[in-house]
């Protein structure tokens, strides 16, 4: 209760400030309390129900209510009964997203550059005002660097703004301040929170949901957290994301539980099987993984599962072969773990040919299963050619 009964205000009266003066209800600008406006819950009617016992005892304490007229529910992978219940409970209509929370659009998906129109649109109604008054070249200048690079400067530490939305506020040239830039350096601080470890909620929940006890500098997001995704099978994707947690059932693992005689590789027989053995130290597998990279038109020098897909989200050029670079990537992973498990059950390793054959096969259908009609003509071509 310390932020209710410690918020004060001063009026001037003649040039003169007054006495201090308690209000009796609301919350300070800026409060912690003042995010609880978002709130988040499980998809049950248990966990809405704990949450408006929150509220409840809030608005009994502090006298503030919830509009209702004001306050909308926005659900996400739950069912219809399940929206139903939580309706009736919560007495709250349903929005969609995407919606608008404190200036800036509220998304699943990454930022688009329609949704960034209401950020464009303020700063050229400030252009039009300007270009009405007599400025030279000077105090133009001077307005520019001030007060439109200070309007943006909200949006570029929440977002990545588009390269479209950057081309069109971003005025260039000598003097002006680079926003593609500016906007690099903004969403870096969040990283260095991250780094830093600072204590503030949204990095103790980065730390427990996806960092965990990893070390910031090596840590490599999930393929399930980026666009990438819908490009893979969903069996590679799902072995994939079982590898780069390290949670295969590999013979390291199984050995000191005596499920296994020994923890050997089953592809080469020579070195401890684990999952940096496997992706991708093994020769087998090295092997497997240059062929298909060499196949897409791609040459590295890396031997690790980690490197490899952080090599190719830097150095491929574009978004599309980036995407079917990973595809690939995660086609590697599916095969090399079936012909590991066949070497075990089977006591056959498949060949490296037909293992590169089945992955390019897998790689080359799903593309094209999914091909969309934003992919250019040329990234087209090279995916035919291949």
């Amino acid at each position: 209760m310390t932020c209710l009964s410690t918020t004060s205000y001063s009026l001037l009266i003649n040039g003169s400030p007054s006495d201090l003066i308690q209000p009796k209800r609301g919350l300070r600008q800026g409060d912690p309390l003042s995010p609880s406006s978002l709130p988040f819950a499980w998809r049950d009617i248990t966990s809405v129900s704990l949450l408006l016992e929150g509220f409840n005892l809030f608005s009994n304490t502090t006298g503030l209510q919830a509009n209702p007229c004001k306050s909308s529910v926005y659900c996400c992978g739950i069912s219809n009964a399940d929206k139903e219940g939580i309706s009736v409970v919560s007495g709250f209509s349903f929005g969609e997203l995407p919606f608008r929370y404190l200036g800036v659009p509220i998304s699943t998906r990454k930022l688009q550059a329609g949704e960034c129109d209401l950020l464009v649109n303020k700063m050229v109604a400030r252009i039009k005002i300007w270009s009405s008054r007599h400025l030279s070249f000077a105090g133009r200048m001077q307005l520019v660097n001030s007060v439109l690079m200070s309007v943006s400067v909200y949006w570029c530490q929440i977002f990545i703004l588009p390269k479209s939305v950057i081309r069109k506020i971003n005025s260039g040239g000598f003097g002006f301040r680079n926003l593609a830039i500016w906007n690099q350096a903004s969403v870096g601080k969040l990283a260095w929170s991250i780094a830093q470890k600072e204590d503030n909620l949204w990095v103790k929940w980065v730390h427990a949901v996806y960092v965990k006890q990893k070390n910031w500098l090596v840590y490599m997001p999930s393929i399930a957290a980026s666009g990438a995704v819908k490009f893979t099978i969903p069996k590679h994707r799902v072995i994939l994301w079982l590898a780069l947690q390290d949670r295969l059932k590999t013979k390291a693992r199984l050995f000191p539980y005596g499920v296994t005689d020994d923890d050997l590789c089953a592809l080469c027989g020579l070195h401890t099987e684990n999952s940096s053995h496997l992706f991708f130290s093994c020769h087998y597998s090295t092997e497997c993984c240059r062929k298909v990279l060499h196949w897409l038109g791609f040459n590295t020098h890396r031997t690790s599962l980690f490197m490899i897909l952080k090599w190719a989200h830097r150095h491929c050029v574009g978004g599309f072969r980036k995407r079917v670079c990973y595809a690939a990537v995660a086609g590697v992973v599916y095969q090399i773990w079936k012909a590991r498990n066949s070497a075990i059950w089977d006591a056959k390793v498949p060949s490296l040919d037909s293992s590169v054959n089945c992955i390019q096969s897998d790689v080359r259908h799903r593309i094209k299963s999914i091909l969309g009609r934003k992919v250019s003509t040329r990234d087209k071509d090279w995916l035919y050619s291949l």
